[in-house]
This record gives C-alpha cells, sequence and structure tokens, in this order.
C-alpha cells in the first residue's frame, strides 16, 4: 500500500500485498504493518533534493542550512526506524488512507490500519431513509461516486447535471437525502474528482482525481459505500478507535429535508451518539483507547457540541473550525456562524461544559520566521486556552492537499498537482515548498505546539514521524 514512490519490496511481501489487493480469499483483520523497514518508508519522502528557492547560495544561507539539517535529521530518523508502521494512537485516518484509495470506503479505512492509525473516521451523513453513511458532505455524491454514469439516479440527484451556458458554469449537486439506502447501495466510491466548469455533456465534468493523488486502488474494483453502522462493527471487529464527525448540520437544505420529517439537527446529533454507544465505544481515556473501545465525537457545529455535552455518560466531544477569530469573540460575534466559529469564548464555554479536544486546521497553528517553519501565534492561544481547561488540541489534515514545486502540464494532466494550497496558505512559498515539508510541519506540531492527535491523508507519513522521532519533554 506505500507505492507512491520508488519501492523495493520482497517477493514474499509483493505477493501478499497482490493477493489481498486484487482480493484472493476473505481479507483477514488489518494490523499495523510493523514488518515494513524504516528505509521503505523514508523513500516516500525523498523524491527530490531539499530545496531553498529563495537563495542563489544555499551554502551560506543560515535558513537554508537549517531547512537541510532539519529535514535529513527527520528522514534519517525514519530510515533507521525499526517499525515506523507501528499502531500510534495519536495518528487518525482521515477518511481512511484518500491520498491512495477512495474515501471513507473498507478499503480505505484498511489501509489506514495498516499504515499504523489508532483511529479511523467516518463522516456520518444522512440518508433518505434515515440512516447514515460515510460521506464526507451531504451533497458530495456528484464528485466522489459514479453517480452521473447511472442516468436513472442522477435524475433524482438535487441538482442534475447541466452543462456551461453563457450564464454560469456545468453544476451538478447529489445529496446523499436525495436517496434511500437501496439506491447508494448500486453506487460505487470514487477518488475525489476536480470537476470542469466548462464542461458541456456529463461525459468531460468529472476531470478525475488530484494529480497528487494515486487513483489504481480506485480503478481496480468497485468499492460500495458504507454505513455509518458498518464502519463501527468493523472499527469493533479490528480492534481499532473510532472518530466519527456528523455532517452539515448548518445546511438549509440539509435542515429542510429534517423538518419534513418532523426531526431536528439535535435528533441527528441523538442518534448519531447513540449508534456509537450501543455499538460498545466509551468515552476517550488511556484504557479504552489501547483496547480499540474508543468514540470521539466530531463536529464543527457548536450548538451540536454544546447538545452533545447533555448526554449522561457524558461523551468524548472534538469542536473543530477552520477560521481564526479573535479569542474575546463569542457566539453572538458578527462573524461567528453555526458552523466555523472558534472564538475564544466559544471555545471555553464548551470545553468548561465538557468538550474535551478542539481542532483548528493546521494552517493556524503554523507560521514562518525567516524561512523556517514555526507555531504561529494563535497556537499559542489555543494550547494555553485548552490547558486552562483540561483539553488537549488536535488538527487536521496532513497530506490532505498536493504540495509540489511545479504544476503539472494541463494538457498532460487536467487534475494538475498544483500548489501546496490551503492547508499550507500560512507557510507556502515561505517555509513550505515540496512534499518533505510534511514532516517540518509534523515536527512543530508534535514537538511545539504540542497537538495530541493529527489527521492525515496517509497516515504511514504520521505513523513513521511519532514512531521514529524522538519526542521532546
Amino acid at each position: 500500500f506505500i507505492h507512491r514512490r520508488h519501492l523495493l519490496l520482497s517477493t514474499s511481501m509483493l505477493s501478499l500485498l497482490v493477493a489481498h489487493h486484487l482480493g484472493f480469499g476473505p481479507a483477514p483483520a488489518p494490523k499495523p504493518s510493523d514488518g515494513v523497514p524504516g528505509w521503505l518508508v523514508e523513500r516516500t519522502l525523498h523524491s527530490e533534493a531539499i530545496l531553498c528557492p529563495w537563495t542563489t547560495a544555499p551554502l551560506e544561507d543560515d535558513d537554508c542550512k537549517w531547512r537541510k539539517r532539519m529535514l535529513e535529521s527527520l528522514r534519517g530518523s525514519i530510515s533507521t526506524c525499526a517499525a515506523p508502521l507501528a499502531r500510534s494512537n495519536k495518528v487518525f485516518a482521515h477518511r481512511g488512507a484518500p491520498l491512495v484509495a477512495p474515501e471513507e470506503t473498507e478499503e480505505s479505512w484498511r489501509i489506514g490500519v495498516e499504515s499504523g492509525a489508532g483511529f479511523i473516521e467516518c463522516d456520518a451523513s444522512i440518508t433518505r431513509s434515515q440512516t447514515f453513511v460515510c460521506r464526507h458532505s451531504v451533497c458530495d455524491l456528484h464528485f466522489t461516486t459514479d453517480i452521473l454514469s447511472r442516468p436513472e439516479l442522477a435524475a433524482k440527484c438535487q441538482s442534475p447535471f447541466t452543462p456551461r451556458t453563457d450564464g454560469g458554469a456545468a453544476h451538478a449537486e447529489c445529496c446523499t437525502f436525495d436517496f434511500e439506502d437501496a439506491e447508494l447501495a448500486q453506487l460505487c466510491a470514487t477518488m475525489e474528482q476536480v470537476t470542469n466548469p466548462d464542461a458541456a455533456t456529463v461525459d468531460t465534468y468529472l476531470l478525475g482525481a488530484p494529480g497528487f493523488r494515486s487513483p489504481y486502488i480506485a480503478q481496480q474494483r468497485c468499492h460500495p459505500l458504507m454505513w455509518y453502522e458498518q464502519y463501527l462493527a468493523l472499527a469493533r471487529k479490528w480492534r481499532v478507535n473510532t472518530i466519527p464527525e456528523l455532517k452539515d448540520t448548518d445546511r438549509q437544505d440539509l435542515n429542510d429535508f429534517l423538518a419534513a420529517t418532523g426531526r431536528t439537527v439535535f435528533g441527528l446529533a441523538d442518534q448519531f451518539a447513540r449508534e456509537a454507544a450501543v455499538r460498545g465505544f466509551g468515552r476517550h481515556s488511556e484504557a479504552a483507547v489501547a483496547k480499540g473501545g474508543t468514540v470521539v465525537l466530531q463536529t464543527f457545529d457548536h450548538r451540536v457540541a454544546q447538545h452533545w455535552t447533555t448526554i449522561r455518560p457524558l461523551p468524548s466531544i472534538e469542536f473543530m473550525w477552520s477560521t481564526f477569530l479573535p479569542l474575546h469573540a463569542g457566539e453572538d460575534d458578527p462573524d461567528c456562524k453555526t458552523f466555523d466559529c472558534g472564538a475564544g469564548m466559544v471555545i471555553s464555554s464548551l470545553a468548561r461544559q465538557g468538550v474535551a479536544f478542539f481542532g483548528p486546521p493546521l494552517q493556524l497553528l503554523l507560521s514562518s520566521a525567516g524561512h523556517r517553519t514555526v507555531p504561529s501565534n494563535a497556537s499559542v492561544w489555543y494550547s494555553r486556552l485548552a490547558r486552562e481547561h483540561g483539553a488537549a488540541l488536535m488538527s487536521w489534515s496532513i497530506e490532505r492537499s498536493g504540495c509540489s514545486t511545479t504544476a503539472a502540464t494541463p494538457s498532460v494532466q487536467p487534475a494538475a498537482i498544483g500548489t501546496c494550497d490551503w492547508y499550507w496558505g500560512s507557510t507556502e512559498g515561505i517555509s513550505s515548498y515540496q512534499h518533505e515539508d510534511t514532516l517540518l510541519a509534523l515536527h512543530v506540531l508534535f514537538q511545539d505546539v504540542g497537538i495530541a492527535g493529527i489527521f492525515a491523508d496517509f497516515p504511514a507519513t504520521a505513523s513513521a514521524y511519532l514512531n521514529c522521532v524522538p519526542s521532546r519533554a
């Protein structure tokens, strides 16, 4: 499953992996790949020379010398490590391992576990049948499944495909609550795809996965959609922890659908929490995590997080946001929305009510000093706030977006690799330039900011860092 760079596999290991991924015989329960050597993992982070594009004199530039020294030290620790993919309960398989497999599928979660992730994630989206299917958004079916190639189902989408016109771009939107479970069960998950705003036909609307992701496992066979209850059953069987997210409770169309059936987002939140409890997943503790029996409920909606604090026994909850707001701001602040309100007063209030984990994105925790990646000022505030309330910080999502020195030629690769993108917005072009910067980001997040866990699209990298690089006190 580590096939993104120059890989050298023994004949026996290669045979085993081929048999597993081609589906010969029943697949065993996944386990961390303790037998994978460190040098093999290190090659995935050694695709090009260490770059210092800001200077023409790299041998004399202090920041460049620091960069080279740090990256070589981190890669060296991984290369000589005995078990880089041992299980790490600080690694959360974000949608599974969507850098190499279709997100929110059994295969994606399996690769996450084999890569050392101690937690796997399902994004729970409500269906017309009032169950939860694992999709990252309630309305992403048109670019994460093959629904547009199935005319009878595509016609039922909230917004069926329309070609580009003088008045606007090509468009489609297909939502989980548009369909019954039996209909969704007919779909195959795909890699998340780039859409073509200039498409004249449905066949030219989807351009494929972005160039920094590997589409080969997705192309191998149909990967059926998975339901929240299936995800919980797999996690129980595999003895791995769960960190599911209740999706899109702020969307008006979702709220309209719920209202038409006599429900609210709070009833949805209760159903979501109850299903995990019934499966035997409990509150986060060191003992429960070691056994694989933990659930951490995620939401970007501060109303839902607050509602969960009224449940007894109190579940473990993570509240997340994506935009910086002043620490003195509260939920009545004009910039504070139902979704994405990481204001200081909101964080403090939720922590006092029992929310144990808080999750800003990595670009809010990272900054640059000269050309060196360092903790941001906001990370100091967030860390202090969390500590004051006995809570912990998590972050998301490493290797979610590509980071390359050159964009692919559009005529060769329509879904271009592009720049480092949103997740690197606070450091791109200043202290982040290439894929190897993933290691520097992890180092600052865990050693300096002090996060308790990281969501990863390719969990092997985060596992290797945490298993192989010595931790500072």
